[in-house]
Parts: C-alpha cells; sequence; structure tokens
C-alpha cells in the first residue's frame, strides 16, 4: 500500500467516513433493468451502442500483445476514448459479418463470461472481452487483443 492510501485510511478511520478500496464495485450506477441472462444481455450488448456504452466499468483495461511475450501492452480507455470511436468496442453480428469474424462464448459462469472474437483461420483479428455481473446486470470490463 502506498503512503497516500495509508494516509486515506487512517484519515477516514479518525473521521468515521466509509472508504472506497480497490477491491469494492467499479460500477457507479445500478442499472434500470436486471439482465435475464449473458446471452440476452449480449445480443442487446451487441446491437444497442447506447446500451453498450452503459453497461462498460470505465477505464476499460485493454490489454495487447501475446500472452507468451513478457512485456504486455496496457492501457485504460476511458469514456471519452470509446466514446470517439467511429465503430463500437464490440461489434454487431452485421459489422462482424461484414469483416469476416466469428464470436464464441469462451467462459461463462454466473459471475463471470468471456467472449472471443476472432477471424476463423487467421491470427490478424483475436479479441478477448471480459465481462462481470454486479448485482444483477452485466458489464464490460477488460479487452485483451492478441491479434497480430
Amino acid at each position: 500500500m502506498n503512503r497516500i492510501s495509508a494516509y486515506r485510511i487512517l484519515g477516514c478511520a479518525l473521521l468515521g467516513c466509509t472508504l472506497q478500496l480497490a477491491s469494492a464495485a467499479p460500477y457507479s450506477v445500478t442499472c434500470a433493468s436486471p439482465d435475464s441472462s449473458f446471452r440476452s444481455f449480449l445480443e442487446r450488448f451487441s446491437v444497442d451502442r447506447t446500451f453498450q456504452n452503459s453497461r462498460m466499468v470505465y477505464p476499460i483495461v485493454v490489454r495487447s500483445g501475446q500472452p507468451t511475450e513478457a512485456a504486455l501492452d496496457i492501457q485504460l480507455w476511458g469514456e471519452g476514448v470509446v466514446l470517439d470511436f467511429k465503430t463500437p468496442i464490440f461489434l454487431s453480428p452485421k459489422e462482424r459479418v461484414r469483416f469476416g469474424l466469428e464470436q464464441e462464448i469462451t467462459i461463462a459462469s454466473p459471475r463471470y463470461a468471456e467472449v472471443y472474437v476472432h477471424k476463423p483461420d487467421a491470427d490478424s483479428h483475436e479479441e478477448t472481452f471480459s465481462f462481470r455481473k454486479h448485482g444483477d446486470c452485466w458489464y464490460l470490463e477488460g479487452l485483451y487483443a492478441t491479434s497480430l
């Protein structure tokens, strides 16, 4: 723990305030309508950009590079960066077809899921999106691009 965090905790302990530590949920908004399933959430997330933007945890952690390499490029994309993109961060079914991409859910547990988007028989486009359920709603929290 760094010195600033230690002083913040000590100050809050003395003042009786509530801390929001790094382990606390980073979700600042309660979603209006709970998701019935990850698949139904993902369908809407894919086609509704406004909904998509409302279900992202900012900053989004974006990793890129090969998992076998020692150094990965890690960036934090804030809301302004993501909203400036001409295409959404997560493509719709029509956009995936246009770019020749396939999508599959590779991990689906009650609170965590990963979606792998790739170009079949090529390594020119590979992305893994990580989602986490907070309360009754799913949120995108990270992106790992291993494309060459």
